[in-house]
């Protein structure tokens, strides 16, 4: 072999070994990602039995003491659901960034953020005494905030039922309001 063809094998073959260890890590990191309770799977399984069987909702909502209830036969799921989506807390960046406690006695898993930059302050997974693998509610804390404006949600979501969303709002400019968002199926 000439010195000149080793001169372009060596670096395409550094290139194929570098390609191969990043794919390699690549699936490691899909593999591990996820860290912690998988919600984004639950809510997703949720979305598609509703749509599978056409459920229909009651939303009833409450802005400072006022009530509006109503019922909807045709419901886009996966735009209604999208909040419990987003409180998933199997983010790359979010790994080891949760003190997870396990209380078996009440059949409870916490998850409690360690970071002040992770909006999803807590998640708290209550199982059922009898089925221990089924959860039969989830409830979440949520916060975000600025220097001028602020929302705390509290979010309780019962998986193939229900779920509640609590909020308080205070902003720099305009008057506090507390809201509560309650979706039945």
């Amino acid at each position: 072999m000439k010195s000149t063809q080793l001169k372009y094998i060596i670096p395409v073959f550094c290139l194929i070994l570098i390609y191969a260890c990043s794919q390699k890590n690549e699936h490691q990191n899909n593999a591990s990602s996820k860290v912690y309770f998988d919600l984004k799977h639950l809510v997703q399984a949720d979305i598609d039995s509703n749509n599978k069987l056409q459920k229909t909702e009651i939303k009833s909502i409450t802005i400072n003491g006022k009530s509006e209830t109503k019922q909807l036969d045709k419901v886009d799921w996966q735009e209604e659901m999208q909040l419990l989506l987003e409180c998933d807390i199997n983010k790359t960046d979010w790994q080891n960034k949760f003190l997870v406690q396990n209380d078996s006695l009440l059949h409870r898993i916490s998850y409690i953020s360690l970071s002040s930059k992770i909006p999803i302050k807590k998640m708290i997974l209550q199982f059922d005494s009898i089925q221990q693998e089924k959860i039969i509610s989830i409830e979440i804390e949520k916060r975000i905030a600025s220097v001028l404006f602020s929302n705390d949600q509290k979010i309780y979501y019962y998986p193939f039922h229900s779920f509640k969303i609590n909020s308080t709002q205070k902003s720099f400019w305009m008057r506090d309001f507390n809201s509560e968002v309650e979706i039945k199926y």
